[in-house]
């Protein structure tokens, strides 16, 4: 059986979307993170599975994210943002090399991280 021809234009776009892909990912779990930490610190206890919120009860558990929490939270966001941003130009290149049209994603995570994850959240 012989092998296809190495196609350098199908490995890129496929690893142009993979990366975006693992960022996403990246983005919204630190944003599941910090809004279950949220949850946990103002009492409320968050069904995931369900999406209802209960107040109180005996499966209430109060955990606070804490100032390190904050910090270490601040921590990730920075790193996450600097991994968008080395991210995007390479991206960028892909697609401009192949003539695809930009989607835009990176800049949408990045916006992302700094309104609704940032240091006034």
């Amino acid at each position: 059986m012989p092998l296809s021809p190495f196609s350098a234009r199908a490995t890129a776009l496929a690893s142009s979307q993979v990366l975006e892909t693992v960022l996403t990912y990246a983005v919204t779990q630190l944003a599941l993170w910090v809004e279950v930490a949220e949850h946990r610190e103002s009492g409320r206890v968050m069904d995931l599975d369900e999406g209802h919120e209960r107040e109180g009860g005996e499966k209430r558990r109060r955990t606070s994210m804490g100032v390190g929490g904050r910090v270490r939270k601040e921590e990730i966001v920075e790193d996450l943002k600097a991994l968008l941003t080395r991210s995007r130009p390479l991206i960028q290149q892909v697609q401009q090399q192949f003539n695809m049209q930009s989607q835009g994603m990176v800049s949408l995570l990045i916006g992302f991280l700094e309104k609704r994850l940032g240091h006034d959240s």
